[in-house]
């Protein structure tokens, strides 16, 4: 992979922005949800953002071909620089979704058909997003709350789970680690 940019979530301001990685210049910053915490690239390069403060999920593309113009005006209207637009008016984010959770969105990971697993810290779950159209696709009970996730090359998906356990979830049985 060539990623050419790193994505930080700006938690009290309730964006993302996205910095080139040879620079550090903020090429773009992205109202996305209420508190957005958690960042995961995907294979595109675009960033899925998980958001404790409403449990719901942004995917902004990561490059202007790949952003929509959703107001027909001919030209995509998005941030450039450290002033995000509006909520709801920036054509890279692509779009934000709640796949049915209101709790902190705490950890995040791309699989390897570009899905992102989104964790929930205060429901004990995992929820599998579309990457196409952030559409639920699945939902996993977790034994401990779920603060940070990684999915290995063989599909394995691992969770720090409350700050002491980890937690493995390998061909759908879930196992904890104390």
């Amino acid at each position: 992979f060539n990623l050419k940019y790193i994505w930080i979530a700006n938690s009290p301001e309730n964006t993302v922005s996205k910095l080139d990685c040879k620079t550090g210049q903020e090429l773009g910053r992205y109202a996305v949800c209420l508190d957005p915490s958690r960042t995961s690239v995907d294979l595109d390069g675009n960033v899925w953002v998980g958001c404790r403060g409403d449990g719901s999920v942004a995917k902004i593309a990561a490059e202007k071909s790949a952003c929509i113009d959703k107001n027909g005006n001919g030209v995509i209207d998005t941030s450039t620089g450290s002033g995000p637009l509006n909520f709801g008016l920036d054509e890279c984010v692509r779009f934000v979704v709640n796949p049915g959770e209101t709790s902190y969105a705490r950890a995040a990971g791309v699989d390897k058909d570009n899905n992102v697993w989104i964790g929930y810290y205060t429901t004990l779950r995992l929820r599998k997003l579309a990457s196409a159209d952030g559409k639920l696709l699945d939902t996993i009970d977790l034994p401990a709350s779920p603060y940070g996730l990684t999915i290995d090359q063989k599909g394995i998906i691992w969770v720090q789970g409350d700050f002491q356990n980890l937690i493995r979830k390998k061909d759908g049985l879930v196992t904890r680690y104390s």
